[in-house]
């Protein structure tokens, strides 16, 4: 007849935690694994209340794991800026806003820039809509200075939208 001999666990104090985490991660021996790997080593031998959440805490400010941990995240890549060779080839639009109003109501700028001469224009706008956007684009930029082969923008809701889409389309710009 054999008999099943439960290994006891130690109860520790809440204040003894760094001494046997610092055992248990620090020393040679430990070889700094990760928070779950620490836990599972000490929870065989120990018990106390709270000890994932402080082991997890305890290896996030480890100042040896974070300097040597190998990154997971890709390489940067180079940055390739293409080189313009025409002047309104490539325009670069943007909002900037809101601001506090102005007597004319205007809290929104919409700033169109040249990408290859640098040359910006800024106009106001009283509500920063995709139809006012491209109200402002056709009038004040292409009937003044001709059509652009490209725009360039940060994908804001008002330069995604189904009346940017279409005055592209219809101008045939790439967007």
């Amino acid at each position: 007849m054999t008999l099943k001999v439960k290994k006891l666990k130690w109860l520790f104090i809440s204040h003894e935690r760094n001494k046997i985490l610092k055992e248990h991660h620090d020393s040679p021996n430990a070889a700094h694994y990760g928070s779950d790997g620490i836990y599972q080593r000490i929870v065989k031998r120990y018990f106390c209340i709270g000890i994932r959440e402080f082991t997890t805490n305890y290896v996030k400010n480890c100042l040896d794991c974070s300097r040597l941990k190998a990154s997971n995240q890709k390489p940067s890549g180079f940055l390739q800026t293409p080189v313009q060779a025409q002047r309104f080839e490539t325009i670069a639009i943007d909002l900037f806003g809101p601001l506090s109003e102005s007597k004319n109501k205007k809290k929104w700028i919409f700033i169109v820039e040249d990408v290859a001469t640098r040359w910006v224009k800024l106009f106001a706008l009283t509500n920063a809509t995709a139809r006012e956007c491209a109200t402002f684009l056709m009038e004040e930029t292409f009937l003044r200075f001709g059509l652009h082969r490209r725009v360039i923008s940060d994908n804001g809701t008002q330069f995604v939208s189904a009346v940017m889409q279409h005055l592209c389309y219809v101008l045939k710009i790439h967007q």
